[in-house]
């Protein structure tokens, strides 16, 4: 049996989900909140999981309990003294799990190039 068809394609609302996502990443990153950006950066995974690879899910689950438990002890840190700083090591594993998602945007082909015509970018 067919599906039925929609006029409505869904691409546009996942696209601007994803962007909106991003958005929210980088504005977490550049105040250097850590739980803001990391969990920013969990929904953006979510969304993209059904393009990972099962060996890159498995290596980024591992990594995402190592960067939970840095948050932890970031925020401990961060509540102790009362200032907004971020360990350089916690920056690094978050700005690189940023990075991985960015590239599975480009490999499965979800981060259009810029064309002069904007009609021809979505075909």
């Amino acid at each position: 049996m067919e599906a039925n068809q929609s006029e409505f394609n869904m691409a546009f609302s996942y696209l601007n989900r994803l962007n909106s996502l991003f958005y929210y990443a980088s504005h977490h990153a550049m105040e250097l909140n850590a739980h803001g950006w990391f969990h920013s950066v969990l929904a953006i995974y979510r969304e993209l999981t059904p393009y990972i690879e099962d060996d890159e899910m498995k290596e980024k689950n591992k990594k995402m309990d190592e960067i939970n438990f840095m948050i932890s002890q970031n925020t401990k840190k961060h509540q102790q003294s009362g200032t907004n700083t971020i360990d350089t090591k916690l920056y690094r594993e978050i700005h690189d799990f940023e990075l991985f998602l960015r590239m599975v945007l480009k490999r499965t082909g979800l981060q259009m190039r810029m064309e002069s015509d904007p009609s021809k970018a979505l075909q």
